[in-house]
């Protein structure tokens, strides 16, 4: 069973370090950690006694490094100081015997507010990307270009193994063949394998993401639409004006056909806990 006491996961040298003060909001952090078994992010005023001046804030973030590297997130991390303009005063790593890592950043008083709670939101969803170059790796670009929330860039992703799954693989073109040679199971059986061998190369989800992230901007309101109907304000429903808009703007059809899949997603949801997120 992991532990949360401090005094057990902790090194010898933290304890020796921190002052009881600063070992509590440690603690609360890792007892939070280990309830939710989530990503935790907590902003806060600076202990008086912590800083040289009045109004400085805190942020602490804490996951599970799974890799127990020490390091995990880091650079994700710094990406988003990078993105929001910010550099924190003071910066602090420390990993625990549970597999909690935890970042503690202290930022000068001009930085606070709106500007720090955006900074804390995109945090918040930092464990949930894996950087892949040509997948999530272009999903999270959007965000640090402030062009999508983290919570529209989950979206994505969840979205990118919905397309993946329920992609419609038969076409005007398959479909008529495939009743020309309903008499000859040889041939069928031959197109079908045809069939399923130039699908495997035609969907990947390197083309998903690449027709998501370069049409991002008719995704906002496809967002929308699923929030509506996952938060119950109304039923499933297929954006037909959506579905138009798409075929007037996408010069690909196949990327079209990509998007107009995901259209499927708010028109057959029946249950989600994605907003308990």
């Amino acid at each position: 069973m992991e532990k949360s006491d401090i005094h057990l996961v902790a090194t010898p040298a933290f304890l020796e370090e921190r002052s009881d003060e600063v070992q509590k909001l440690y603690q609360d952090l890792i007892d939070e950690t280990m309830a939710t078994r989530n990503t935790v992010v907590k902003v806060f005023d600076a202990p008086a006694n912590l800083v040289q001046k009045s109004g400085a804030q805190v942020l602490q973030f804490a996951a599970f490094d799974v890799d127990r590297t020490g390091r995990a997130y880091i650079s994700e991390i710094n990406e988003c100081f990078r993105s929001h303009n910010v550099e924190p005063k003071r910066f602090y790593v420390d990993s625990f015997a549970n597999g909690i890592v935890t970042y503690t950043c202290f930022f000068d008083p001009t930085f606070q507010g709106e500007a720090l709670e955006r900074l804390a939101q995109t945090l918040r969803y930092v464990s949930h990307f894996k950087h892949n170059p040509r997948k999530s790796g272009l999903v999270w670009e959007l965000v640090l270009n402030n062009k999508i929330t983290p919570e529209h860039a989950i979206f994505l992703i969840t979205a990118a193994k919905f397309i993946f799954s329920f992609f419609p693989k038969e076409t005007e073109e398959y479909l008529a063949l495939a009743d020309y040679f309903k008499s000859d199971p040889s041939k069928k059986s031959e197109l079908d394998t045809l069939f399923r061998d130039t699908m495997a190369n035609a969907i990947t989800y390197e083309r998903i993401y690449d027709a998501l992230t370069s049409n991002y901007e008719l995704t906002l309101p496809m967002f929308d639409d699923f929030k509506k109907v996952a938060t119950g304000l109304c039923k499933p429903f297929y954006n037909e004006e959506l579905a138009a808009k798409v075929d007037d703007q996408v010069g690909s059809r196949f990327d079209a056909k990509i998007l107009k899949t995901l259209l499927k997603l708010s028109a057959h949801l029946q249950m989600t806990n994605f907003f308990k997120l």
